[in-house]
């Protein structure tokens, strides 16, 4: 089973980013009962290492967080407190790994065990590595500033533990504004060493390419074999949620050309058309439904987070004609899309 086989609502991650942003919440005066709520996470559930949650039930959490303290503050503070010990096996195959590139190819194989929310591209430039981060899931652009500024903090103390505590990067870029989730100087100095770029094209991390070279200070051929046959059997036998739905506009959301149809579907997923047209119809949806919802989710992600136009948008979300897109867009928003961009640049929500 790989990541792209498990929806945000099957039990596959650990506690660890769970209590790292619990004891930030707590040193600040929030009660865990209240940062849980909603989340269908027992308090006695965070004493047992083996609980696995949903990352829906961790983005409740962050929701609930950001109610209490700035995001940017929690997103940062808690990505500093995770060490490799807090993922498992997953954690000890990073630490093992033979080189920073195969430390990183097995956080994309197991990213659920690692808690990641990107699939990551490591590519050398001149005198600089970059680390890319590439959403694995759809969210919303406050819930995307809250991810990346997450995942880029964990990711920043891992390889500090597993390279070198010299570690250090030379510029981060983040695809929002700087107004969305709040800038904190502080935090960003404290974490990154750097103040990041927003509204860049991408997001991503970038370090003299001289730690590609590096080894992680754990490596051991036979350890990380170990772990990464552990991580292979804690990932078969994750905690499914029987949600087609969820499965069907996950792969539609995988897709960055034209989105499959349900035949194809079907055939992916091992059964008929009328099965799976069926399967829906039981969880009260349809395909076109599955793929008005993908196109409007991703719509909105290209707005938010890149300076495509509108025509080039409606293409890539499956409209021949920018006229229909724009349309659409304004039956699912409200907005048109120029008015929809010019909303997020200024940090506000829209439905």
């Amino acid at each position: 089973m790989t990541h792209s086989d498990i929806s945000i609502r099957d039990r596959a991650c650990y506690l660890g980013e769970v209590l790292a942003l619990l004891s930030v919440l707590n040193e600040q005066g929030c009660a865990t009962h209240d940062a849980l709520t909603g989340t269908d996470i027992e308090h006695r559930a965070l004493l047992d290492w083996r609980t696995k949650i949903s990352l829906c039930q961790q983005l409740r959490l962050h929701r609930n967080g950001v109610r209490m303290m700035s995001a940017t503050s929690l997103a940062l503070a808690a990505g500093r407190r995770l060490r490799l010990s807090s993922f498992g096996f997953a954690g000890s195959a990073f630490a093992s790994a033979d080189s920073l590139a195969t430390a990183i190819e097995m956080t994309n194989r197991f990213a659920p065990l690692m808690g990641a929310k990107f699939h990551l591209k490591l590519r050398k430039e001149g005198s600089e590595a970059v680390l890319g981060f590439e959403f694995l899931h759809s969210f919303d652009i406050q819930e995307q500033r809250f991810c990346i500024e997450l995942e880029m903090s964990k990711m920043l103390t891992l390889l500090r533990e597993a390279i070198s505590p010299d570690f250090r990067l030379t510029s981060v870029a983040l695809n929002t504004s700087a107004e969305l989730g709040g800038t904190n100087n502080r935090e960003y100095a404290i974490t990154f060493g750097t103040y990041p770029s927003f509204n860049a094209p991408n997001c991503e991390m970038r370090f003299d390419s001289r730690w590609l070279r590096a080894n992680p200070v754990a490596r051991c051929n036979l350890m990380y074999e170990s772990c990464v046959a552990s991580c292979e059997r804690i990932m078969s036998k994750v905690e499914r949620c029987d949600d087609v739905c969820m499965r069907v506009k996950n792969r539609l959301l995988s897709y960055t050309d034209t989105l499959p149809t349900l035949t194809e579907l079907a055939q992916w997923m091992n059964v008929s058309p009328r099965t799976l047209r069926r399967k829906l119809a039981d969880q009260g949806m349809s395909y076109n439904q599955l793929v008005d919802e993908v196109r409007k989710q991703l719509a909105i992600n290209f707005l938010s987070t890149s300076r495509m136009s509108a025509e080039e948008i409606s293409g890539r979300v499956g409209y021949s004609d920018a006229s229909n897109f724009r349309h659409a867009f304004r039956r699912w928003t409200g907005l048109s899309p120029s008015d929809f961009r010019e909303s997020m640049l200024h940090g506000m929500s829209v439905a």
